[in-house]
């Protein structure tokens, strides 16, 4: 997961204009320099996507927590989402963003109320460690008690959750609850972290 990171976003940084220049060696030791374009960059993709196939599966793409429209986007096409057969809800693609996005997603999939993640938190105090105290301490905040809808249909057909190198941060708490609320299952990669 943190290769893909560095390979496919850290090393693209830098100006635009400027390419990258890369010295490489091989088996035997020769050295080579090799320069590659900033401009190739990944397309920009919607951070949210929806189609039906013919025989009746809604797939849901979310490829960002990240959308300040995504509640009305998600809102709209979920009464279409209440006519499939099943769910394919695709994470491959997304580094994450607002937590409370993936939430209003799993608050459609149960009539039930569901337990949210623990967040721990070390605090370090550089003064202890300069004292020679070895003393660690930390904050742990959670778990969230999560209730579904009632003002709404709630989804209670199979679904499917996608995952790979590219989920991230909030996508990955999604994939976690989604996991701890036994409402599918989770295919696919490693998580990103």
């Amino acid at each position: 997961g943190q290769n893909m990171m560095v390979y496919s976003t850290y090393l693209l940084n830098g100006p635009v204009d400027e390419p990258i220049k890369l010295t490489l060696k091989n088996k035997s030791g020769k050295t080579g320099e090799y320069f590659v374009s900033r401009k190739l960059t990944r397309k920009k993709i919607p951070a949210v996507e929806y189609r039906k196939t013919t025989d009746g599966i809604g797939i849901l793409s979310i490829n960002g927590f990240d959308n300040q429209n995504f509640y009305k986007i998600f809102d709209r096409l979920y009464t279409s989402i209440l006519t499939t057969k099943a769910l394919i809800i695709d994470l491959r693609e997304n580094g994450g963003g607002d937590g409370s996005q993936g939430l209003h997603i799993l608050k459609h999939l149960t009539k039930n109320t569901f337990t949210g993640t623990y967040n721990t938190y070390r605090q370090y105090n550089p003064s202890f460690r300069s004292w020679g105290v070895q003393a660690t301490s930390y904050l742990q905040f959670g778990p969230d008690i999560n209730k579904p809808f009632t003002d709404r249909s709630i989804y209670e057909k199979p679904v499917v959750v996608l995952i790979g190198k590219q989920t991230y941060s909030a996508a990955e708490d999604f994939t976690v609850q989604f996991d701890a609320m036994k409402r599918g299952v989770i295919i696919g990669q490693p998580s990103g972290g």
